[in-house]
């Protein structure tokens, strides 16, 4: 859903010649952003969802310790991709050219 609601913006910005290249780093990270966001408290949907179907010995204590590493390394991929915007712009100037 998120994908879908972003790239129908994109139109919207294609009358800008450099706003769609910022545009889509805007769009990745703010991707990356809601999925470190479905990890952590207070909100973390994917958690309360993993603990419904979990076996009743694993407490939500037991999942918060889990996901503790995706969330570093998720937080370490965004800083990578604001240090280094050419990390979401790779795949695209491959497929489309430079």
């Amino acid at each position: 859903m998120i994908l879908r609601l972003s790239s129908s913006r994109t139109a919207v910005c294609a009358d800008c010649a450099g706003a769609v290249v910022r545009y889509g780093v805007v769009r990745v990270l703010f991707i990356i952003s809601m999925q470190t966001a479905y990890l952590t408290p207070p909100f973390g949907y994917n958690l309360f969802y993993m603990r419904s179907v979990a076996p009743s010995s694993i407490t939500i204590y037991d999942l918060y310790k889990a996901v503790i590493p995706f969330i570093i390394l998720q937080i370490m991929g965004l800083a990578l991709v604001v240090i280094f915007p050419e990390i979401a712009l790779w795949l695209p100037n491959l497929i489309f050219g430079s």
